[in-house]
């Protein structure tokens, strides 16, 4: 689960102020305790505004667990999916709307001081699946993010199943500090999203160790 942005007091380890955001592939809740583990796991990293993905549940709604509130939306007929946010209980004044697009895709708005920002949460398809599954996830993205009003801060949070490589001619989109040398398909995706919509990826914009940059190992080590 890494950490994206926000500050604490070293001294204090409370909150300055500002938001503490991440984003969390949970693999599912649908299961006894898992929520309660999730949340005690974000809670221990005081981060308040986390997007969750594979939640699994059937319905949409909201839960109440501990100093957390989970606002989730359906999975789909398979059980598979489903995208939310927890978000500390401090911050609940501040939601506009929370927005279940599909199984794949949803929108938690916030009320600062003085603007909007709205957290758009995606779990993209993984890089084997078809083509045209990627080609529809993007294009409902694509019209999701342009629905939005042109001065919302908006920032796209979530698993998005891909590598990007270290290439110059991608340095405007997201820097030299990717864990790969290589970018894969939904990686080209990714960039050509950011690119046309005036986004830049930010994980890999900053120099960090390359055991921190790894967000994700698959069962065979790679």
């Amino acid at each position: 689960m890494p950490r994206i942005s926000g500050v604490l007091d070293k001294k204090t380890g409370n909150r300055k102020n500002g938001l503490l955001f991440g984003t969390f592939n949970v693999r599912t809740l649908f299961k006894p305790g898992a929520a309660q583990n999730i949340v005690k796991e974000i809670e221990k990293y005081k981060l308040t505004i986390v997007a969750l993905q594979e939640i699994r549940w059937d319905d949409n709604g909201t839960i109440d667990i501990q100093e957390t509130t989970i606002l989730y939306g359906k999975c789909n007929q398979q059980r598979q999916f489903g995208t939310g946010f927890a978000v500390h209980k401090s911050l609940i004044p501040n939601i506009r709307e929370f927005k279940d697009i599909n199984p794949r895709i949803s929108l938690l708005t916030m009320k600062v001081q003085f603007f909007d920002i709205t957290f758009i949460n995606v779990h993209v398809p993984s890089e084997g699946k078809p083509q045209e599954e990627k080609d529809d996830f993007y294009e409902c993205l694509d019209l999701t993010l342009n629905a939005l009003p042109q001065h919302r801060i908006k920032i796209v949070l979530g698993d998005l199943n891909a590598k990007v490589g270290k290439k110059a001619v991608f340095r405007p989109i997201i820097g030299s500090h990717s864990l790969h040398e290589v970018t894969n398909d939904n990686g080209l995706r990714l960039i050509d999203f950011a690119c046309g919509n005036g986004l830049v990826v930010k994980s890999t914009m900053f120099p960090h160790k390359n055991i921190y940059k790894g967000t994700w190992m698959s069962p065979d080590g790679m």
